[in-house]
Order: structure tokens, then sequence, then C-alpha cells
């Protein structure tokens, strides 16, 4: 017997009777009082009434019983059910207070009360599940978007510090592990293996949430159901040992997924014990049944790790595409500099030197280190349009004719075909195209003047002139230190930008040392430095036009 029903009932009448009743609870086939608990004996008696055949009389017709004990009085029993639960109300009244619509009011009264109790219950659960579908829905969008802003410099592992905190919190779960191979360490992170904690080809790369089951069970449960979750998530739930071994100490459910997209493996993900909610508590307490799924993983929390599982795997599948796009580009752009190189050797290093001039000279002026990169790739690619410039040209050792000095003018337009083709680069273009245009406007091959000229060009064009002018080439031996530091003087303003001069001459001690370094690694300054715009480019043009590019000769 539900003591809450009789406590429901004792309340209902008391409400309308005052204290002037008694309580009998059927059990079996005994009569019991309330509170108490004690047996009715067959000869008690109310007001002259055998109280046993008065609830006898009210259990068999489940109605309102009464009978008269005196004249002026009446002895009424009043029955109340739920369920299989039965309690018998009973008391004397006066025979003017209408005992039998008394007692039916009773009833519907007690009637009504429990069920707007139960409808309260059913909107509270209504309201709670709500609002749990609406913070599903939000989490989903929010794992759309964030994939959509996920830098490709961003691991998988770093995704994952930022999604898995909130998941674990809205599918309940005790602890959230993502679990990875120990040997797909480019996987999940940038740089480095997994940590002292793998064993036996798993590492438990993030965790989040309490530690009760140890990395070892952790492992073996992975291992066990690894197969499994390839086809779709596995959940276990009220576990008492059917786990072959029987299940770790603590473990009561979980759920396993795979993290894999196309031929790429990231791991998996285990989400470990579905703990209660709060919330919930009392509404589970009142209605048992209504507790039994939301011990329980379910529909809900599988698609949900589904969905991050497949966010992650889809993040590390577009940072493994762009590593090896970018890899492409910088193979591409390197192999562009030494056919540059082969062809002029009195020039090998050369754009090195300008490129490494040229990103200092931006520190020293002030620009963002996205502007001081891309200075630095328009340095390594400012004379590329060389390739297509005749060797009898490119390496006479006396005097260019004027038919031969407009065949070498042509370079930088040259070089701003050959990388046009390539959006990701559309930033260098500006100072291959202008590098040799002059400050007073009489350069080359537009004329331009003043601020016209952009500023990368004019930068290049001071970098490109000191090493130039420092170097040994065909016609001429490298120019004294001081007479190149006169030139350049001489030309501020002319020739050259006057600001950039100045930015050259504040920091010449170190170019001095750049051109002076006896090897430049541009392959690893290059990887580096390559822009972030030129990176992001990567994942959807392509690098076809260029490979498949032959300039003119």
């Amino acid at each position: 017997m539900d003591d809450g029903f009789v406590r429901r009932v004792d309340a209902t009448v008391r409400s309308t009777l005052g204290d002037d009743f008694g309580l009998w609870v059927r059990c079996e086939s005994q009569w019991l009082s309330w509170p108490g608990w004690k047996p009715i004996a067959d000869e008690v008696g109310l007001d002259s009434v055998r109280v046993v055949e008065l609830l006898a009389a009210a259990a068999r017709r489940l109605a309102p019983t009464s009978l008269v004990s005196a004249p002026d009085r009446h002895v009424l029993a009043v029955p109340f059910t739920q369920g299989d639960a039965l309690v018998v109300a009973v008391a004397s009244l006066a025979t003017e207070e209408l005992p039998e619509r008394l007692a039916s009011s009773l009833q519907q009264g007690l009637a009504l009360s429990l069920q707007l109790d139960e409808s309260r219950l059913v909107v509270e659960e209504s309201a709670q599940q709500i609002s749990e579908d609406l913070e599903q829905v939000m989490y989903l969008q929010t794992l759309g978007a964030h994939l959509q802003l996920c830098e490709v410099s961003r691991s998988a592992l770093d995704v994952a510090r930022d999604v898995l905190p909130v998941l674990r919190d809205l599918i309940r779960a005790e602890s959230l592990i993502l679990v990875t191979p120990a040997d797909k360490c480019d996987a999940t992170r940038s740089t480095g293996c997994p940590g002292p904690d793998a064993e036996d080809g798993l590492s438990l790369a993030f965790r989040v949430g309490r530690q009760e089951i140890d990395a070892d069970a952790c492992r073996a449960l992975v291992r066990r159901f690894r197969s499994a979750a390839q086809r779709q998530p596995v959940v276990r739930n009220r576990l008492r040992g059917e786990i072959d071994g029987g299940a770790p100490a603590g473990l009561n459910s979980f759920l396993l997924t795979q993290v894999a997209k196309d031929d790429l493996h990231v791991g998996w993900l285990l989400a470990l014990n579905r703990t209660p909610d709060p919330d919930r508590e009392k509404l589970h307490a009142d209605y048992p049944a209504w507790g039994l799924s939301d011990e329980e993983f379910g529909t809900v929390e599988s698609g949900l790790v589904l969905a991050a599982a497949s966010m992650l795997a889809t993040h590390a599948r577009n940072v493994h595409l762009f590593h090896e796009k970018e890899g492409l580009l910088i193979g591409v752009l390197r192999s562009l500099i030494n056919a540059m190189d082969a062809k002029d050797s009195y020039t090998c290093g050369h754009s090195d030197r300008v490129a490494l001039i040229a990103r200092r000279i931006g520190e020293e002026i002030g620009l963002t280190r996205e502007e001081c990169n891309t200075l630095y790739v328009s340095g390594l690619l400012h004379d590329i349009g060389k390739i297509g410039v005749a060797d009898a040209v490119l390496l006479k050792p006396g005097n260019l004719t004027p038919e031969e000095y407009a065949h070498i003018q042509q370079h930088p337009e040259r070089g701003h075909t050959i990388l046009k083709h390539l959006d990701q680069l559309a930033q260098v273009l500006p100072g291959v195209l202008h590098h040799h245009e002059r400050y007073d406007g009489r350069g080359y091959p537009r004329g331009l003047q003043g601020a016209a000229i952009p500023l990368a060009a004019r930068i290049l064009a001071v970098a490109d002139s000191y090493d130039a002018m420092s170097s040994c080439r065909p016609y001429r031996k490298a120019m004294p230190e001081a007479k190149v530091e006169a030139i350049l003087k001489e030309g501020a303003g002319a020739q050259w930008d006057p600001q950039v001069i100045e930015a050259f001459f504040r920091i010449l001690p170190e170019i001095r040392g750049i051109c002076g370094s006896a090897e430049i690694h541009t392959q690893a300054i290059l990887t580096a430095t390559l822009p972030n715009t030129m990176r992001e480019g990567l994942m959807n043009d392509s690098l076809s036009a260029a490979l498949s590019m032959t300039p003119s000769p």
C-alpha cells in the first residue's frame, strides 16, 4: 500500500470533516486502521453500528454507504480507490448534512486532485523534455557553425576540447573520452604523439568528467566493441557483468561510436555511465516508471554523440587534405624558385635574400604579421618572370642593346602571367608586377608614381636594388657597400619611396647580416610563413593551372 495515497485521502477528508473520522485500509482480506496499522475487531462499533459490516458493504459497492445509528445521526463509509488500493473513511454525521452527497463530493474532490497532480507532473516532464530538445538542437547548430569556422591550423584534438565538455553535460555522461590509435598522431594533434597512457595501440587523447573507470578498463571496452562500433553506435545499459569477462567495477552503462571520415580513422568516442537529472528526481519519485529511460543511454544520446564524432572526423579530414594541398603549393613555389636559380647562377639566392630583407622592412614600418608574410612570398617570386627571358639576354656579360633591355623589362608581366592562375597567390601579384616601378613615375611596366605604387612593390624595389647592387652579376662585380648606400640615399624620393629608405637604413646592420648568411633555408621558412589567406584558399582552389603552365620564351 502506498502511504502517499493514504495521506492524500486523509488530507482530503480532513479538509471537509475536520478531525472527526477514521480511516481503514484493506490489506488482502484484513482491515487495518490508519495511522497505526492495527487490525479492526469484529465487535468494534461506532454509535451502535458494526463498522466491519459497513466497511465490507462500502468495499463491495465501491460507493458511499450510510447506516442510521440514531434518530439524528448517520454513520457514513466513503471508499477511495487508486489502482488496487482501497481506503475507506468512516464518520458519524448529522442527517441534515446530507451524508451521501457529501461523500460523493469528497470522492470527486480527491479524484480531481489526483488528476491535477498527474497533469502537473506531465506538464513538468514535457517542459523538461522541450528544454532538453532545444538544448540538443542548439548544440547541433553549434557543431555546424563550429565546423564552418574551424581553422585548419587547429587539430581535431583542439576542437574536441571545445565541443566534448558541452556534449558530456547534454547527454549527462559521467565521463566522455576521445580514444585514438597510438599510430595516428597526426589525426588529432598538430605535432607530437599520444601521451604515456598509450597502450596496445590505444591512447586516451582527451577525457572530460569523472574518472571512476580507469584507463585500462576504457581501452579494454574499446578493443572489445570497436568492430561493432564501425557499423553503428554501441549502447549497453544496466550492466550486471554481462560483458565478456565481466563489466569493470562502477560501470553501469556506456556508449561507443567510431570517429572516421572516408579513409581517415581518428578514433572513438566513449561515454560512460548515464547520470540522473536532479530536476527530474521528484517526478520519477512519484511516477517511478517514468524514470526508467532517463537512467539509460538511448537514441537521442547516440545521435548527439554520432553528430559530434562526424564533426570531429570531418574537421580532421579537412586538415589532412589541407596539409596535402599546402605541401603541393610549397613544392610548386620551391620548384619555380629552383628553376629560376638554375637558369641564372649569378642570382642564385637573390630571391631568398630579397624576401627576407623585404619582410624585415615591413616589420620595421609596422605592417601586420600577415602582411609581412605576404611580402616574404612576394620577394621569393618577384623575379619568377625571368624564366621566360632568353639566356643570351639574361646572362650577357656586356651592356644590353635597347631591344634586349626591352625584352628583359617584360619579366614583371611574365611573372604576373605565370602566377595569376593561382587564386591563393593573388596577394603577391602587385609586388611581382610593380617592383620595378619608380617613385617618380619613370619605372615599368605601368609607369605608376608615388602612393599609386602598391606598398609591397615599393618595399621590394628597395630590397631588390640593394641586393642586386651588392651582388656580382655577369656584366659587373658587386659594388662597394659605401657606394650602394650612397646610391640608395641619393635615389630616395626619385627612384625609391623615401619612407621605405628611412626604414631600410634604421635596420641596415640586420640587413647586412641577412645578406652575409652562408645559407638560407627557404623551404622551412616558406612553410612557416605561408600567409593564412593563402592557406584558406588552398581548400577550394586547384593548382592544376600552375602545374600545366609553360611560360613563353
